[in-house]
């Protein structure tokens, strides 16, 4: 599915860095960090085609969404990241979009209106007064 874009990065990598790649190989500099990060990419997009296709594509961006918010805090624990009020306040919009998302829905399908001597009642008292 994704190989025209592993066609068109390739052409990329030896337009740019063709002779060191002849030269060196693909995979010169690879150290295992850089190999667990591809990792974590690679998993990252099977993880995806998963909630895509066993939940629908809001919930895709809630989870995206949500994976900012946390790598953030992270980022801010391990690095000492400074965050600007428009991060925390978009940051606070993702929370509650993710717990508004997350209640249960109401079934309104069985709601009725009011019954004519209800009404008939109300619109006396609205007269009334």
């Amino acid at each position: 599915m994704y190989l025209s874009g592993i066609l068109v990065t390739l052409i990329g990598v030896y337009i740019n860095d063709g002779e060191k790649v002849l030269e060196k190989g693909f995979l010169y500099g690879y150290t295992p960090w850089v190999c667990f990060v591809v990792f974590l990419a690679s998993v990252g997009g099977l993880y995806t085609s998963i909630v895509v296709k066993y939940t629908d594509n809001i919930m895709k961006g809630f989870s995206a969404a949500a994976a900012i918010v946390l790598s953030t805090v992270a980022s801010v624990l391990l690095f000492g990241l400074q965050i600007t009020f428009t991060f925390a306040s978009g940051a606070i919009l993702v929370c509650v979009s993710i717990y508004l998302y997350g209640l249960p829905k109401q079934d309104t399908s069985k709601v009725t209106g009011p019954d004519k001597e209800t009404h008939t009642e109300f619109k006396q008292k609205l007269i009334t007064v």
